[in-house]
């Protein structure tokens, strides 16, 4: 999850051809409304280097904890910067924001062995958020200069993952199923997802178009410890599936 279908999907695309220009339907998304734009995604896995001695005699090794979080200041300085991005896509408003906005995010640092050792090693983990407006190019460039920037610190990237963005969809057809979804729960509009979905790399790939979908709401704790969602939910989404596949 987060990650991507793109095997799965070349091998089908042998059946499907001509996939160019094709839509994209996607379910793992908010309820109540079409998904027309989400976000992109950079995560960067980057290892700091020290050199481990005992505690005690600190001022002969290099602790890599200390040593990173330099590097944490400058990835928080530009936080700021990219969080003040706004997309033209506007947000649904249980977001509690107007459009879509970018995000830079430390969400794992490991370190150390031991509480008497100074440690030799720290790996810090960044997921950043792209607005359709944005591409991974830019982001990753942005990023590794703010990370050279900061003098005398040895690191390293250990993993670069990315999933690209696409322009948001305002085709007919997701007219037609904002209608739908209105007509089966009294509500139906369009807005861009404040997440990233697994299928945009087909979706650049193709040439294809991409709306979603689903039974994720604010309150359901997604990602998040008992995780749920309304079976009603699940119900009513049925629904509106049947209908706007139906001949």
């Amino acid at each position: 999850e987060e990650f991507h279908q793109a095997s799965q999907l070349q091998y089908l695309r042998q059946y499907l051809e001509p996939v160019s220009g094709a839509y994209f339907f996607d379910l793992d998304s908010s309820f109540g409304y079409v998904s027309i734009a989400g976000l992109g995604e950079l995560q960067v896995d980057i290892k700091v280097r020290g050199r481990s001695v005992h505690s005690g005699l600190a001022h002969l090794g290099e602790n890599a904890i200390e040593k990173a979080s330099l590097l944490i200041q400058a990835l928080l300085d530009l936080k700021q910067k990219v969080e003040q991005r706004k997309s033209d896509v506007a947000a649904h408003p249980d977001t509690k924001l107007d459009r879509m906005e970018g995000r830079l995010n430390i969400n794992m640092i490991k370190g150390g062995i031991k509480v008497n050792v100074v440690p030799d090693e720290c790996l810090i983990s960044i997921d950043r958020r792209l607005i359709p407006e944005e591409n991974l190019d830019d982001a990753r460039k942005e990023l590794l200069d703010t990370l050279t920037s900061v003098p005398g610190v040895t690191w390293q990237l250990e993993r670069v993952f990315g999933i690209p963005t696409v322009p948001p969809s305002n085709d007919p057809i997701v007219d037609e199923l904002a209608g739908i979804i209105g007509d089966t729960i009294g509500e139906g509009n369009k807005f861009g997802e404040m997440g990233s979905g697994d299928l945009d790399h087909i979706v650049a790939a193709w040439g294809g178009r991409a709306f979603a979908l689903g039974v994720i709401r604010p309150e359901c704790n997604i990602h998040g410890k008992e995780e749920f969602v309304y079976l009603q939910d699940i119900e009513d989404v049925a629904k509106i599936i049947a209908r706007f596949l139906a001949p």
